[in-house]
């Protein structure tokens, strides 16, 4: 879990505005806002609406082991 803090919360205003083209949720920018201040730079999810702004692998293309 990661505190959003105020400067967290502006970087995810700027991406949900930057990116009102696609269907990025709030919650979504936020985690992206998030994932770059900590230098991850891509994410495990099935939400298709992180392409195009950042890396996302979908767990359905990773193989059994």
């Amino acid at each position: 879990m990661q505190q959003v803090s105020a400067a967290v919360f502006d970087d995810a205003v700027d991406i949900f505005e930057r990116y009102d083209d696609q269907a990025l949720s709030f919650t979504d920018a936020t985690t992206v806002a998030l994932c770059r201040r900590h230098g991850i730079d891509a994410v495990l999810s099935f939400d298709d609406d992180f392409d195009g702004v950042v890396t996302r692998t979908d767990p359905e293309t990773l193989a059994d082991g």
